[in-house]
This record gives structure tokens, C-alpha cells and sequence, in this order.
């Protein structure tokens, strides 16, 4: 599905959640829970919640940056009950990182991960997602491998899941979360900028 616009860039975050809000309608007569990936998913996370009366939490993945070089996800730490690590096997080979140092690395963004639930909700307890669809939002996406484990981590809790993504321009992020994904409507914007909306719908007996 496509949401074609003439016109240059999203003003804000809160456009662009306006925005897929509408892409997202047909949920707004089903149970379902927006959750968030902080900090960036929360402002578009929040407009698609208001449209569709529905409740918002947060899901807080980490990255598991390689050490010489920390924008580079070598995996990455959702702080799920309990956690979920999802591993880059082929970046942990090239950049030569052992698995000692990546349990290091992990450990401390998990502890990152805990810090901020902590703070940005203040021992509030987790939105049931019991007979639920989770709506999952973030802003942005490089090699897609914080969505990827944000994906796992919710199927593997068993809960019926459909997630939706404000993605960058990047095609082959969207191919990287393909094993997860039904469906996607795009946010069309001129290049160079594009933006993706992508849905994955996932279910375990």
C-alpha cells in the first residue's frame, strides 16, 4: 500500500505518525498496543496511539556496537523478561570480536537498556500484550538490526504480532527484516528522501 505525497520531507516526527496513523485505521477497532522504540519512535509512536485510542508503552533495544567501531552493530539486547540478544554473526567475524567481548558489550547495553526503563517509566508495569496486536514503532533504520531483534523478542513471548516501522530510505534494510515481514505501505516522499512504513504480522500456537 502506498501513501503518495508530492511533497519534500515529514515536518516532525509528529507528522509522520499522523501520517502512518491513517495507514494504520483498520486497527483502530482491534485490541492492539503501540510500543515504541526510544528515543526517536516515541514522538511518532505517540501520534499513532492517539489516532487509534490505543494504549502505549516502550520496547528499548540496545545496540551491540563492534569496539573500534560503535555505530556498527555487531547484535543488539532487548530488555525483555528475560532479555533477547539477537547476534550479527558475519560482522562478529569480519571485525574479529570473540564472544567474551561481545558478552561484555551486551551486558553493559542490557544494564543501559534497564537504566532507562527506570527512568522513562518509573517502575510502571509493562502494557499487557495478552490477545493483543503490538504496533511497533521506531524513526529510522540503518542495518535494520534493532527492529530485527525487537521482532524476535515479541514473537518469542508466543503473542500474535503486527509491526509497523518508519524506515529510512535504504531498501535493503527492509529486505534485512523480510524474514518478518507480510506486508508494507510506504510514506512516499522526492528523492533523496524516502520513508517505508513496514508491517510484519507473526503468530506461534
Amino acid at each position: 500500500m502506498s501513501l503518495e505525497r508530492p511533497w519534500m520531507i515529514f515536518r516532525d516526527r509528529t507528522e509522520a505518525g499522523r501520517l502512518l496513523a491513517e495507514a494504520l485505521r483498520q486497527y483502530g477497532d482491534q485490541a492492539c498496543v503501540v510500543l515504541a522504540l526510544p528515543r526517536g519512535g516515541v514522538p511518532v509512536a505517540a501520534e499513532i496511539a492517539r489516532v487509534l485510542k490505543a494504549p502505549l508503552d516502550l520496547i528499548i533495544v540496545r545496540k551491540i556496537g563492534v569496539p573500534a567501531q560503535p555505530e556498527l552493530a555487531m547484535g543488539a539486547v532487548v530488555d525483555t523478561d528475560p532479555p533477547f540478544t539477537l547476534a550479527n554473526d558475519d560482522v562478529l567475524a569480519t571485525a574479529g570480536v570473540s564472544l567474551t567481548e561481545f558478552a561484555a558489550i551486551r551486558s553493559e547495553e542490557l544494564a543501559e537498556a534497564r537504566r532507562r526503563r527506570a527512568k522513562y517509566l518509573a517502575g510502571r508495569l509493562p502494557v499487557s500484550l495478552k490477545h493483543a496486536t503490538a504496533i511497533l514503532v521506531d524513526d529510522g533504520i540503518a542495518t535494520g538490526t534493532t527492529m530485527r531483534a525487537a521482532l524476535k523478542a515479541l514473537h518469542g513471548t508466543g503473542q500474535s504480532a503486527s509491526s509497523w516501522r518508519l524506515l529510512s530510505h535504504l531498501p535493503k534494510s527492509l529486505r534485512n527484516c523480510a524474514g518478518r515481514l507480510t506486508m508494507w505501505c510506504a510514506l512516499k516522499l522526492r528523492q533523496p528522501w524516502t520513508r517505508l512504513a513496514a508491517s510484519t504480522k507473526t503468530s506461534t500456537k
